[in-house]
């Protein structure tokens, strides 16, 4: 048989014979090859030839191809089936809370004591709103929300049919609640309305209402509800009303009624069955006598809350659950 080539170079078998004869020193002189100051490295070299290369090249291209490509089953995921309902995040459409915004260039003084309009015509009414001075109540400007949704013009708050379809779908209404913090003018001469003809006992009556504008159906809502009062009357609103005298009564307050900050607060549950759509809600005030709201003491808050009257079968029991709430406390409110 005839005898392999050797491949190596001429200066690698030089290498490779000084290696072993290295080698054969140190077995001779007793010296283990693992002592560390006695380490033979010795010197390899791996020849590679353009054959092997294509070899390998080729092998790779027997288990890839070009372009790649895959195929997507979706089982192989395993995803769980998620029954989602978007009720179950607690979205609300409805709730806020707005106060009465401040004047960008207005002092403290004109920015805190708002005038209230008069029971009569008065130049005390005079404002851009009311050049005439003309009587009556006026909307109350709740256009700054603290949180909730923006209200419309006026501002009022408007049952949309996507509200009261939510209203009906889950079983909700709408609870509204008005507070309003007052003050009266100091009073230096005597006047039809002070007790026992004391200026210092000047006693000024405050009507708070929450008035329903009816684009689409004009209607009252003549069910007796929680205050023994039909639900809705559209002539008078829905009204709380407080007087100096009864606030001082209520408090104990000794001196001018002009030292008094009467509080008037309105708590009113809308009847789900009486809505009809594009209804709107404002909140306004009027007074007997030269006064004033303080600003940032008033507020309007709007709660979506769960029907009180849901499942009661009998329509008079029902409807005492819902319109003006008793539960206002008496130094806030004088029940009509």
């Amino acid at each position: 048989m005839a005898a392999k080539p050797n491949t190596q170079q001429p200066e690698q078998v030089a290498q490779n014979e000084q290696a072993e004869k290295d080698i054969q020193v140190y077995q001779n002189a007793g010296i283990p090859a693992n002592n560390e100051d006695s380490i033979i490295f010795e010197q390899l070299r791996r020849n590679y030839t353009n054959r092997s290369i294509v070899k390998n090249i080729d092998t790779a291209f027997k288990y890839f191809s070009f372009p790649p490509s895959t195929t997507l089953n979706m089982s192989d995921f395993a995803l769980p089936d998620f029954n989602i309902n978007i009720n179950d995040f607690g979205t609300d459409p409805v709730s806020g809370f707005y106060k009465i915004p401040a004047e960008a260039d207005g002092d403290y003084g004109a920015n805190e004591y708002k005038t209230i309009n008069l029971s009569y015509n008065s130049s005390w009414n005079v404002d851009p709103g009311n050049p005439g001075g003309q009587a009556g109540h006026r909307d109350l400007p709740f256009s700054q929300p603290l949180s909730g949704p923006a209200l419309a013009d006026a501002p009022a708050f408007v049952f949309t049919p996507e509200i009261i379809q939510l209203l009906s779908e889950s079983n909700k209404t709408v609870k509204f609640t008005v507070r309003i913090v007052t003050n009266q003018q100091k009073a230096d001469v005597a006047g039809p309305n002070d007790l026992n003809g004391d200026p210092s006992r000047r006693n000024v009556g405050y009507d708070l209402i929450l008035k329903r504008h009816m684009p689409t159906k004009w209607r009252d809502n003549a069910k007796i509800g929680a205050d023994g009062n039909y639900i809705y009357r559209n002539s008078t609103g829905v009204r709380a009303y407080m007087t100096s005298e009864t606030h001082r009564a209520n408090t104990g307050h000794t001196g001018d009624n002009s030292d008094m900050w009467p509080n008037v607060e309105l708590r009113y549950i809308v009847d789900p069955r009486a809505i009809e759509e594009y209804d709107a809600w404002s909140a306004k005030l009027k007074a007997g006598g030269s006064s004033w709201y303080l600003r940032s003491s008033c507020w309007w808050k709007i709660e979506l809350i769960d029907d009180p009257g849901f499942g009661i079968s009998n329509n008079t029991v029902r409807s005492r659950r819902y319109g003006k709430q008793t539960d206002t406390p008496i130094t806030r409110d004088q029940l009509l």
